[in-house]
């Protein structure tokens, strides 16, 4: 049957959750991208965490009645900005945006046509560019990047389930290149994380059992900059919130991966958050963490760790200076792409 030219078709709300703190220049350009988005059907919540008043100026200089500004008056973090922001959606699909980050055009499009056509999937998602402070793309760091998160292996359609993808390989790009359906993520079910809200995201999403959707084009991008994490704080924030998510996981045993499994992975993130407090002269702190770790998952590199822990402190700082690797290898990020994840006081 072929629809006539002047049948409506109802388009389903999309809500745009979009965190912004104390970055008016990149907003504008990422706030533009939401309201220049070919499916028009949208609110737009801007999540403004306690931001000066150029902040505000940005936001108030477009005129578009489905941009919502939110309004934080004391800085709740990242994460609570970014639940609460989602709490007061009512769309049936949900993005998330972070201020520095850009959307293609038809990014929402074709990721919602994904999740109408496939009632299965809960989560649409792309690749993406990586983006330098002026907005230029970086296509070599974008070809290294995509073939890190294994999106280069990955066939176009649907995933089901979803849980290696989204919890080991963490190919779903959720800050700024996914859609979910809202009613799968249970908002009061967080955990309180100073860091990667965006996977306990993913992991509510995925723990039901449905599809992912894959759309194997770069429909975002992400913006590298000077205000993004150091390599010395990413890798103390990041494996530690990620351990803090896989305990979590373990004890709710509500996904079929093996408990064997799930261990190594809290283990490895453990080990990781050690040797990187360790290359930064807290060998103390590390000790805790590097036990953990081998309680979780005993291995040669975590019993070289251990050791490394007790080791005197020019030995321990002659062998970190070195090229070792006591890190497991899929927690290496590649230096070619100079890729660095935004900290958590960059967008809270």
């Amino acid at each position: 049957m072929v629809q006539m030219a002047c049948e409506k078709v109802e388009m389903p709300l999309v809500s745009v959750v979009l965190l912004t703190y104390n970055r008016p220049d990149y907003l504008r350009e990422a706030l533009s991208s939401a309201v220049g988005q070919t499916y028009q059907n949208l609110e737009i919540l801007v999540c403004n965490n306690a931001s000066d008043l150029p902040t505000t100026e940005v936001i108030n200089s477009f005129d578009d009645s489905r941009i919502v500004h939110i309004q934080r008056f004391e800085n709740i973090g990242m994460t609570q900005n970014a639940v609460l922001g989602s709490k007061a959606t009512r769309g049936k699909y949900l993005a998330h945006l972070h201020d520095d980050d850009i959307w293609e055009p038809t990014f929402i499009e074709k990721l919602v046509s994904g999740l109408e056509k496939h009632p299965e999937a809960v989560v649409a998602f792309c690749d993406h560019f990586i983006i330098n402070s002026r907005g230029e793309i970086d296509l070599p760091a974008s070809n290294v990047n995509t073939a890190f998160w294994k999106r280069d292996r990955l066939e176009p359609g649907l995933h089901q389930p979803f849980y290696k993808m989204a919890l080991f390989d963490k190919s779903i790009p959720v800050v700024m290149g996914c859609v979910l359906r809202n009613n799968v993520i249970d908002w009061e079910d967080f955990p309180r994380l100073k860091f990667n809200y965006d996977f306990w995201m993913i992991y509510l999403a995925c723990r039901e059992g449905g599809a992912a959707y894959y759309v194997p084009e770069r429909l975002s991008r992400y913006r590298v900059h000077g205000e993004s994490c150091t390599s010395k704080e990413s890798a103390i924030l990041m494996p530690e919130a990620f351990a803090q998510c896989f305990e979590r996981i373990i004890a709710e045993n509500r996904i079929p991966i093996s408990k064997r499994k799930l261990n190594r992975a809290v283990g490895n993130h453990y080990l990781s958050l050690a040797v990187a407090l360790m290359r930064g002269g807290q060998a103390g702190k590390a000790r805790k963490f590097v036990r953990q770790g081998f309680r979780h998952a005993p291995s040669l590199r975590s019993f070289a760790a251990l050791l490394l822990g007790y080791s005197p402190k020019s030995l321990r700082r002659y062998c970190l200076a070195h090229p070792i690797h006591l890190e497991p290898k899929e927690h290496r990020y590649p230096d070619s792409t100079k890729y660095k994840q935004k900290c958590s006081s960059a967008v809270s």
